[in-house]
């Protein structure tokens, strides 16, 4: 899976695989194993404030509706949020 964040400067390409994140940009490419990947969302999530208009607050949101589902791959899983709210 690959996603391209077109409005960060440089713009990033970010690629997700087994147990690793790969950070793409004009600068060279970063990779970061999936455990760090998640330290950082630990990080961001409880050590910086958020406002009340905070994307994060929905972010967390969809993550407590989540569900595992089948994954892409035999006899794997992935994670689907839960639907956003308007």
């Amino acid at each position: 899976m690959s996603m391209l964040f077109e409005d960060t400067v440089p713009p990033v390409r970010v690629i997700s695989s087994l147990g690793d994140i790969m950070f793409s940009a004009g600068f060279g490419n970063v990779r970061m194993p999936m455990t760090d990947f998640c330290f950082l969302v630990e990080y961001v999530l409880e050590n910086t404030d958020m406002t009340k208009e905070d994307p994060r607050r929905k972010l967390i949101k969809r993550i407590c509706k989540g569900s595992y589902v089948k994954g892409y791959n035999k006899d794997d899983q992935r994670f689907k949020l839960g639907e956003k709210s308007k």
